[in-house]
């Protein structure tokens, strides 16, 4: 008698912007039912914690197309997937072409929402953002032109490192150097530091104090 061969599922999951207080119930349980997890190296230790004893976890090396293979072919051979990301999957255009890259095929596939760190950071940080605000990720590179003159306020994704990065784009586009600027590091998590400044100020006095 023969086995019949079941294709397992891959999941998109969420692991909101760092406290793993706020992840979603059905993002816990995919995360601590999971055979396999994939994994962005910004995905907070205590979030992989949640993965159940004897789950692999590795990282999601090489462009969307290579890791989409890699989820696929695991897949394929039986083992059902998490692909963990920070914040919310369709939020990070890497991850979005590997979902489109999975939905080109047969094997089936989940998408579970994370809380965005682009709206939960400044929550955590005091700053309202309103119905009107602009988001951008300078990580990945960005048109400085469109958001100098986008709706405010703006809120940035980045390193230590793009601190001069920004300074430099938002002064060249015309943004006062006394525009208040509000960094925050370890979003939402118990490390959380925020430092209050201002554009010309960016790079001097929260570069220290940020990581």
């Amino acid at each position: 008698m023969s086995r019949t061969h079941t294709t397992s599922r891959i999941a998109f999951v969420g692991s909101g912007p760092g406290d793993p207080g706020l992840l979603t119930v059905r993002a816990r349980d995919m995360i601590s039912a999971a055979p396999l997890i994939i994994t962005d190296p910004d995905v907070p230790e205590q979030v992989l914690a949640l993965a159940a004893d004897g789950a692999e976890v590795r990282p999601a090396v090489g462009e969307p197309t290579q890791v989409a293979k890699e989820l696929i072919a695991e897949a394929n051979a039986g083992r059902s997937v998490v692909r963990l990301v920070a914040g919310d999957p369709l939020t990070a255009d890497a991850v979005v072409a590997e979902a489109l890259e999975v939905a080109q095929g047969p094997v089936p596939f989940d998408v579970v929402p994370g809380v965005p760190s682009a709206t939960a950071v400044p929550a955590y940080a005091g700053v309202p953002l309103g119905s009107a605000h602009t988001v951008a990720d300078v990580r990945s590179g960005v048109d400085w032109v469109r958001l100098a003159s986008g709706p405010e306020p703006v809120v940035l994704h980045a390193t230590a490192a793009h601190l001069a990065e920004v300074t430099a784009g938002l002064t060249e586009q015309g943004v006062p150097g006394q525009t208040p600027v509000a960094v925050t590091g370890d979003g939402t998590c118990s490390t959380q530091r925020t430092v209050i400044s201002t554009v010309a100020g960016l790079v001097a006095e929260a570069s220290a104090r940020v990581r």
